[in-house]
């Protein structure tokens, strides 16, 4: 009796030796798929923050284009200091879209405005990072910005949701979309929380709902 109960608990030791190795190789390949997928936002936003760059330099506003310089650094050093972590809270979030449209405004001037409605509480609530800035980025890209046809942004919550809204006025000579920006933020969400992200389009506004953490 003594032998099958020590060969009963090696069986079992080794079997959930086995277990727990299994499931702790799929825990370190999820989290290595996230690290990568947060990885790849930054030289998406330093492609577009680039381009903007040079539309100064054509422009020859030599002044303005320094000045951005300093400002995309200031970013940067943001986007370096919270890549070690999966979420951040939406109050610092919010400061980073701050400096985000403020490097805006040195392209569009007063072609947009920015109305950000968010509680005391709601701005302690986390978020995936750079999630914000990601979809205001896409508004950019798709619409147009000028005094005569303002891009509107909204930003509000309700309901244990972060809602980021703007009107639709599609450029002429919009560029191709591969929708990698909002399909990483959708994959994120889902790999960290099991949550999904939800778009609505109602032919006058695009919206799209985030889960507060």
């Amino acid at each position: 009796a003594t032998i099958l109960i020590v060969l009963y608990l090696w069986l079992w030791f080794r079997s959930s030796r086995r277990y727990v190795s299994k499931v702790l190789a799929k825990s370190e390949r999820t989290q290595y798929q996230y690290s990568q997928l947060k990885r790849q936002l930054n030289p998406h936003f330093l492609f577009n923050s680039l381009s903007i760059l040079d539309y100064l330099v054509q422009e020859q506003q030599t002044e303005r284009a320094s000045d951005y310089i300093k400002k995309l650094a200031n970013i940067y050093r943001y986007l370096l200091k919270q890549e070690e972590y999966n979420t951040i809270e939406l109050s610092k979030e919010v400061e980073f879209l701050h400096l985000y449209t403020d490097i805006m405004r040195e392209r569009f001037l007063d072609g947009f405005d920015l109305d950000i409605d968010l509680t005391q509480a709601d701005l302690s609530r986390k978020v995936v990072p750079c999630a914000l800035q990601v979809l205001v980025e896409n508004a950019f890209k798709h619409n147009t910005a000028t005094p005569s046809t303002q891009l509107h942004i909204r930003i509000w919550s309700a309901e244990d949701k972060l809602f980021i809204s703007n009107n639709i006025n599609h450029k002429q000579s919009a560029p191709d979309s591969n929708g990698f920006g909002l399909r990483n933020l959708r994959t994120q969400y889902k790999m960290l929380a099991n949550k999904e992200v939800e778009v609505l389009n109602d032919g006058a506004n695009f919206t799209v709902n985030i889960p507060l953490l």
